[in-house]
């Protein structure tokens, strides 16, 4: 992203956060639709290249690094809403949340080779999260 604006900070993800416990799932895979829908392409060329030029693989490390210690920043608030289901850590809805809400290769099959909408996608990337983060 080319916004100096820690992800979190950004106006969608605030939504998200400071939303009621029932929208804060909704609104978390919009923000992240919104995200993908510009830097998916991206994102999986460095996921490609990466392996294979350390200078790449280096941007490639500290994005994710950044972005599953955003993850656990929104599991934290996840949890104090009582959004995770009993017994659900922090930790291990910040490890669910970065495999599903930071998947490029999940948005682009779905969105550019199957032609869904970033609607659609949303709609299943917040079902996905209900079912593993919520009650």
């Amino acid at each position: 992203d080319d916004e100096e604006t820690p992800k979190l900070e950004q106006p969608s993800f605030r939504r998200a956060l400071e939303a009621p416990p029932s929208q804060m799932l909704a609104l978390l895979a919009e923000a992240s639709t919104e995200l993908m829908s510009r830097a998916a392409k991206l994102l999986a060329i460095g996921e490609s290249v990466g392996p294979e030029d350390p200078d790449v693989a280096k941007f490639r490390d500290r994005g994710h690094a950044a972005t599953r210690a955003d993850m656990l920043d929104v599991a934290r608030a996840l949890k104090r809403a009582g959004v995770l289901r009993k017994g659900r850590s922090a930790e291990r809805a910040a490890d669910i949340m970065y495999a599903l809400v930071a998947s490029e290769s999940g948005y682009l099959r779905l969105v550019d080779q199957r032609g869904w909408s970033d609607q659609a996608y949303a709609r299943v990337l917040e079902q996905a999260l209900a079912g593993a983060l919520g009650r």
